[in-house]
């Protein structure tokens, strides 16, 4: 199973993600986990062409609604990747916006991929810039769209007085059908197939960073100053290397040396994530980037969910089937 990460809607960003899924199918990949965490979306012409590569040529990615014609369109798949086969689970979050939103509700709802992770973002409008000078413009919203099922994902807003906005009595809450007749509730954002929440911070973690306030960065400089050291010295020479007491004694030296207002006790009761970052960053320096999603992985409770299922299921039915095993749509893990 595969993972990548795609942090944002920007040109090119489909042509990329086919090039690293190709090399990775090419490597024996029969599973991927694509990774749509915090991504606030983009240029919309990108989603559309990103959820594509998973579809079938013809397929509706999404549809506009606006007032005027130019602005109400349908977005049809146009140039598939070639995997048919490839399972799928993508990764969403409250941070996950826009046009990464469109990505995740289009293959929701043609059963393309298991959608893990906690209900995104809520933004389901196009907006439109509109030149008034060389170096002034306007941003107009022009239209809402909508998944392939038609449904909105545009959470509601207040409005621009701060008020409450207008609002409609409450109704009972429609339920759409994906293409296999899976319901899909209409909801505000994607919500995902399997919910799972993310790690929470410990108590140690939150004392420490309020204790730091606004030396969070200083905190944050030691470590990588520290890490620089300890790279020169060449003491970590295996990726499967094991934070130890004596490094983090001498992160909080350095911390001490540095004049960051950091008590020990402090210190020691955010032990866990002291190590955790320092083996974020010893990764990071000495080993690269997929090291550290390696490192991460071990600890990513969503991830972990997404490649329990893709690694206990040999089709895409499978996977969607294991995630609605307990109590159907939205299952909580």
């Amino acid at each position: 199973v595969g993972y990548v990460a795609l942090h944002r809607m920007s040109d090119g960003a489909a042509e990329e993600l086919r090039g690293v899924v190709d090399q990775l199918v090419a490597d024996g990949m029969t599973g991927l986990v694509l990774d749509l965490r915090s991504n606030p979306g983009g240029l919309i012409r990108e989603g559309v062409k990103v959820a594509g590569l998973f579809l079938p040529p013809g397929d509706t990615v999404a549809t506009s609604e606006g007032r005027s014609k130019r602005h109400s369109k349908t977005y049809l798949a146009a140039a598939p990747g070639g995997w048919d086969d490839l399972r799928l689970a993508v990764l969403v979050n409250r941070g996950t916006a826009s046009s990464a939103e469109l990505i995740a509700g289009a293959l929701q709802d043609h059963d393309r991929a298991l959608i893990v992770g906690t209900p995104s973002y809520g933004k389901g409008v196009l907006q439109t810039t509109y030149p008034l000078g060389e170096e002034v413009a306007i941003k107009l919203t022009t239209a809402r769209w909508f998944t392939p099922t038609g449904r909105s994902v545009q959470r509601p807003r207040p409005d621009t007085a701060g008020g409450p906005g207008n609002r409609t009595p409450a109704l009972a809450p429609t339920v759409f059908r994906s293409a296999a007749g899976r319901p899909i509730p209409d909801a505000s954002g994607i919500l995902p197939d399997l919910l799972v929440r993310s790690s929470l911070r410990s108590d140690g973690e939150r004392t420490l960073h309020r204790a730091l306030g606004d030396d969070l960065d200083r905190f944050r400089t030691a470590l990588t100053v520290y890490v620089s050291e300890l790279r020169a010295a060449g003491e970590v020479t295996d990726e499967s290397f094991k934070v130890t007491p004596g490094m983090r004694e001498e992160l909080f030296l350095l911390l001490k040396e540095e004049g960051v207002p950091l008590s020990r006790e402090t210190f020691e009761s955010a032990g866990v994530y002291v190590d955790e970052q320092l083996g974020f960053e010893i990764t990071r320096q000495l080993f690269g980037t997929e090291s550290v999603v390696r490192r991460q992985a071990r600890s990513d409770r969503q991830l972990l969910a997404a490649l329990r299922v893709l690694r206990a299921s040999r089709t895409q039915q499978q996977t969607l089937t294991a995630a609605a095993a307990a109590r159907g749509f939205g299952t909580s893990r």
